[in-house]
């Protein structure tokens, strides 16, 4: 009801006036309405100011004790019922015209959009690997939604220092089929000193939008050890 009061360009207490008849309707207001009930701005003013019949209804009192007449108080409440199911449906329209990648991120409400983890194809977590050593870590993950990947990559969430793991910001992922299985790769390079290093990685759409922000990603955790020398 606030949405159909603010394209109504008015305040709360004006516009509750014009639908009681206290004051005119303007130009704004019945353009508004006409629009949101389908109908003409002819028919948006009888509705308004149709006559009460000229026998007086008798009048009934509110909790608020403010006096209301019965047959004026039908009437707002059948319009107020129209505007508020008119804006839900203009909402729901609005919503779902939108583009789909501007509301990417909410699509899986409407249409299962998922991913799995099957495995670790090259480097398992735990790994050894040796100080300032590249390597090349692949996942193995299957589209099991119902819609195609497009346009999506895997970024990396771990923060970039000199003390973890180097690798790119974010790889490409190929465009997937409903059922596809793929294999993701990520070329490493372990840090100097040994230690501990986890990665982790989330799929991202091409603005950088989490596509699963409720969902773990993929990680990656070795341990980087000092060179052995014979």
């Amino acid at each position: 009801m606030k949405q159909v009061i603010y394209d109504c360009q008015c305040s709360q207490s004006h516009f509750y006036k014009v639908l009681a008849g206290e004051r005119p309707l303007n130009e704004t207001i019945s353009k508004s309405l006409a629009k949101l009930l389908n109908i003409s701005e002819k028919e948006v003013e009888q509705l308004i100011n149709s006559e009460l019949e000229t026998e007086k209804e008798r009048p009934i009192q509110t909790s608020s004790n403010i006096r209301v007449d019965t047959k004026l108080g039908k009437r707002i409440f059948l319009l107020l019922t129209a505007l508020l199911i008119c804006s839900t449906i203009s909402y729901a329209t609005y919503k779902f015209s939108l583009p789909v990648e501007i509301h990417q991120n909410q699509i899986a409400d409407l249409i299962l959009d998922s991913s799995t983890f099957i495995k670790d194809v090259t480097i398992p977590d735990g790994t050894a690997v040796p100080v300032n050593t590249v390597f090349l870590k692949t996942w193995r993950i299957k589209n099991t939604g119902q819609i195609i990947w497009s346009d999506r990559y895997l970024q990396r969430t771990t923060i970039t220092a000199k003390e973890l793991c180097q690798s790119p910001q974010k790889i490409p992922i190929p465009q997937t089929a409903p059922g596809e299985i793929i294999d993701l790769s990520v070329t490493f390079k372990t840090p100097a000193l040994p230690g501990s290093c986890r990665t982790d990685w989330k799929m991202v759409d091409k603005k950088g939008n989490l596509i699963y922000p409720e969902i773990s990603g993929l990680y990656s955790i070795i341990q980087v050890v000092k060179t052995t020398t014979k």
